[in-house]
């Protein structure tokens, strides 16, 4: 899609971009979100734990 946006803007379907931000992104974030709150992350940008110490 980005490729047709970038190269093909004369031809850009308005309700295919729509469709894309308002349905396939939400849900995007959603799976992104379960994969994280999985993993035990909130993506909040709170403190990190501190690396190992090396040498």
């Amino acid at each position: 899609m980005r490729n047709v946006l970038i190269h093909g803007y004369a031809t850009i379907d308005d309700e295919v971009v729509w469709r894309a931000a308002t349905e396939r992104v939400p849900a995007l974030r959603r799976i992104f979100k379960n994969m994280l709150d999985h993993r035990g992350i909130d993506g909040s940008a709170g403190p990190h734990p501190t690396p190992p110490a090396t040498g």
